[in-house]
C-alpha cells in the first residue's frame, strides 16, 4: 500500500513540478507533452514491469506449494535470471532492431516472445513439469520483456512535438509502470494459488500488451 501511495505522490509531483519548469526556450504549457496514444505505451510498461516483479516474487512460494525440491533456491535463481535477462535484452535487442531499421518489427517480436515466456512461466508455476523450463522461461521473460519495455519507452519520443518536452512523457511512463508494480504483484499470489485463474490473468495481461505492440 505504501508503494502505491508513493507512486500516486510521484504522479502528482510530475505534473506540479513541470508547470514550474522555466526555460527561455520552453513554454510553460503542457501542450505537445502528451498524446492519447501514449496510453498504449504506458500499458505495455505497466504490464511488463508489474509481472516481472510479481512472477519473481511468487516463484519460491508456488514451487514450495507444489513440493518442488529446493523450492526457495529455484525461486531465487528464477528471479535472478529474470534480471540477468533484462540487462542483456535491453542492451542487445533494441540496438539490433534499430540498426536493422526494424523498430516496429522489434516491438512486435518482443511483444510476442514476452507473451509466450510469461504464459510458460504461469503454466509451470501451476504445473511444475520441469525446473529447467521454469528457469529458462524466467530468463526469456526478462530478455524479451525488458527489451519491449525499453523500446516502448523510446517510442514515446515520436509523440512529443518538442524534444525538450520528452521528460514528462518518459516520467509518466515510469510512474505508470511503478503503479503497476505497486498494485498487481500483491494480488498475483492469490490468483496462482487458485491455479488456472493465475494463468488466465497473466496470459490476458500480456496478450493485450502484444496486441498493442502493433500500434506503438
Amino acid at each position: 500500500m505504501a508503494s502505491f501511495i508513493l507512486s500516486i505522490v510521484s504522479l502528482v509531483l510530475v505534473f506540479s513540478l513541470v508547470r514550474k519548469y522555466t526555460n527561455v526556450q520552453v513554454q510553460r504549457s503542457l501542450r505537445g507533452s502528451f498524446a492519447p496514444r501514449m496510453i498504449l505505451n504506458w500499458y505495455v510498461g505497466l504490464a511488463v514491469a508489474s509481472l516481472s516483479v510479481g512472477l519473481g516474487g511468487i516463484a519460491s512460494e508456488m514451487l514450495g506449494l507444489h513440493h518442488v525440491p529446493n523450492a526457495e533456491f529455484v525461486g531465487g535463481e528464477a528471479s535472478s535470471l529474470t534480471f540477468i535477462g533484462s540487462a542483456v535484452g535491453a542492451i542487445v535487442l533494441p540496438t539490433l532492431f534499430e540498426n536493422l531499421n526494424r523498430v516496429k518489427l522489434g516491438l512486435i517480436v518482443n511483444g510476442f516472445m514476452t507473451l509466450v515466456s510469461a504464459v510458460i512461466i504461469a503454466y509451470t508455476l501451476v504445473n511444475p513439469i520441469s525446473v529447467d523450463l521454469i528457469l529458462a522461461s524466467y530468463f526469456l521473460y526478462g530478455f524479451f520483456g525488458n527489451s519491449l519495455w525499453s523500446m516502448s519507452l523510446a517510442s514515446l519520443n515520436k509523440f512529443v512535438s518538442d524534444p525538450s518536452r520528452s521528460g514528462l512523457a518518459t516520467s509518466m511512463f515510469s510512474v505508470v509502470s511503478n503503479l503497476g508494480v505497486a498494485l498487481i504483484p500483491g494480488y498475483l499470489g492469490g490468483l496462482f494459488v487458485q491455479g488456472e485463474p493465475g494463468i488466465i490473468f497473466v496470459g490476458t495481461v500480456e496478450a493485450v500488451a502484444f496486441i498493442l505492440s502493433f500500434f506503438l
